[in-house]
């Protein structure tokens, strides 16, 4: 057994020497972050399996047995992993599910449920990351995969190292026979990063595995997210570039690969586009079961996160790109829109019009649809004359959303005209019952 101590000053690596003398203690001087830490007992071990197992966790009785097996027969297995009660040290909380990690929003590993997991053999699932504080890993699919990547700061280990399992083609599984119970907490509580420093590893983990379509559109999401916060960490990048592992030539998988197998219904997300996903689940609540008029379409982003809950979305957008910002408007056109809701199986309920709003208005009657959604022409001329539209066409009772308010002048000035309440989600507005 190895102990990988990341500076810790509790006195527990000195508790730990008396009692067990037998167990070899790796230190370093001062924290480094959770792959650096994981790294270190790595570099000890010398057996074909490695089991990783944080601090705070209790595995049930033959469960450690049951991961290497499997982890000899696969490439890497994880288990059921509980909560823990630290006052009586007993397993609470139970739980059997698997992981993904959350490329579309968060970039975390999250829980998904056994149910939605692959089945590859009796009471064994894919599953599409690994818990970072319990698991087992075969050595030689460590070392192929690089290991845990001592670039990143402070956070992220568990996501780089999924993704690069995925991507390379090793396969991880979950045994829910496996338990492992894990001390849960509110946030971080060893390392506290700053938003710049986690998007500083999400661009090394993309540098490292994504292509350059890829690249552009997870970077432009952390740029609409917090673009000062990527402007710091695109500098850091930048400086230590050098030190990223290039594994594009060895992919199996890419990472859209990944989002289509692993996001169900946000897999919208993946479509190049502005919407977040908290905008994007505040609309498929709205248009649940209805007829939709959406007036400003780009790639089909948002045409496709409507359409999965919606029964028609009519999607109007010219596809001239004049009022896209003039970075984006060579990469926007109606071939975008009709690839990216073909590949999402939406061809029956999304109508593509490519003709400008005004052109066709007459072709929907007045009370014909129950939510419109514009987010076309940010100019405030186009916005008075899409609301104007939206009104006439809305049941009564109906709904109208509004996409990028506060954000662009001429889409809040029309809004605020109308002095109509409104619900707001980050820049998206909603007016119900109009």
């Amino acid at each position: 057994m190895i102990v990988a101590d990341d500076g810790s000053t509790d006195g527990s690596v000195a508790k730990t020497k008396t009692h067990y003398p037998q167990i070899v203690v790796n230190s370093h001087p001062k924290p480094y972050g959770t792959s650096c830490g994981k790294a270190l007992g790595a570099d000890a071990a010398r057996g074909e399996i490695m089991i990783f197992l944080d601090a705070h966790t209790k595995p049930a009785p033959g469960a450690l047995d049951k991961l290497a097996q499997l982890a000899l027969r696969y490439s890497v297995a994880c288990p059921a992993v509980d909560g823990l009660n630290t006052e009586t040290w007993t397993a609470n909380r139970k739980r059997s599910a698997g992981m993904y990690v959350d490329l579309n929003d968060s970039w975390h590993c999250l829980w998904k449920n056994r149910e939605d997991l692959p089945v590859l053999s009796e009471n064994v699932y894919r599953t599409y990351a690994i818990p970072g504080e319990s698991f087992a890993i075969r050595r030689d699919v460590y070392d192929a995969v690089g290991g845990w990547d001592r670039g990143l700061i402070s956070w992220g280990s568990d996501t780089s190292l999924s993704l690069r399992l995925f991507c390379l083609g090793h396969t991880v599984v979950h045994c829910p026979e496996a338990r492992i119970a894990h001390r849960f907490s509110k946030g971080f509580v060893q390392y506290d990063p700053h938003w710049w420093q986690i998007f500083a590893n999400r661009i090394r983990i993309l540098r490292s595995l994504g292509t350059p379509e890829e690249i552009e559109h997870f970077s432009n999401n952390m740029r609409v997210t917090r673009k000062d916060s990527y402007d710091a960490a695109l500098k850091y990048a930048d400086a230590n570039d050098s030190t990223i592992p290039r594994l594009q030539h060895r992919l199996v998988h890419s990472l859209m690969d990944y989002v289509s197998l692993t996001a169900g219904h946000r897999r919208w997300l993946a479509v190049d586009g502005w919407l977040s996903a908290r905008q994007g689940e505040a609309l498929q609540s709205l248009v649940r079961g209805k007829r939709v008029l959406e007036i400003g379409a780009y790639r089909g982003r948002s045409a496709c996160c409507m359409a999965k809950f919606a029964e028609c979305v009519i999607s109007v957008d010219p596809h001239d790109c004049r009022s896209l910002p003039r970075d984006r408007q060579a990469r926007a056109s109606l071939g975008d829109m009709l690839r990216n809701r073909d590949r999402f199986g939406l061809r029956e309920k999304v109508e593509m019009i490519a003709e400008p709003i005004e052109d066709v208005e007459s072709r929907f009657g007045d009370d014909s649809l129950d939510v419109v959604f514009i987010d076309g022409d940010h100019r405030y001329e186009a916005v008075v004359r899409d609301l104007r539209i939206a009104r006439r066409v809305v049941k009564p009772g109906g709904a109208i959303a509004v996409h990028d308010y506060g954000n662009r002048a001429g889409v809040t000035q029309a809004v605020d005209e109308l002095k109509l309440p409104f619900k707001q989600i980050e820049t998206l507005v909603i007016l119900e019952n109009v």
